[in-house]
């Protein structure tokens, strides 16, 4: 049966029999009428087995969330990311990403004015 060629119908039944039997296969045989029906989910969620690896699939999932939260938490609080990101801003700001400097800081001036801050 190595080449994929099956000799008879009985040598079919008995490979989808052995299949059923271990699980690979999800489906039925009707014999009076000669019918494999097969079934689309053969998973059963009701039992312990499955409740117990489902639980340990949420809880597995449940940790690594915490722990890409702690290594986000860790990434942003770290000198060498705030140094990269106030370099970058930095540059942006030169190259004109954020407006005109001049004009910036004019503006804020003015604002400290209207408010009282500098004297």
């Amino acid at each position: 049966m190595t080449s994929g060629k099956l000799e008879s119908e009985k040598e079919a039944e008995k490979a989808i029999v052995h299949m059923i039997e271990s699980g690979t296969l999800s489906a039925s045989i009707s014999q009076a009428q000669g019918i494999v029906s097969f079934e689309t989910d053969h998973e059963q969620y009701n039992t312990p087995a499955m409740a117990a690896q489902l639980d340990q699939h949420i809880r597995t999932a449940i940790s690594l969330n915490n722990k890409v939260k702690q290594l986000d938490e860790s990434i942003l609080t770290s000198a060498e990311y705030i140094q990269h990101t106030i370099m970058r801003d930095a540059s942006d700001f030169r190259a004109g990403g954020f407006g005109d400097f001049d004009e910036m800081q004019a503006d804020s001036v003015g604002f400290f004015d209207r408010v009282g801050l500098m004297r």
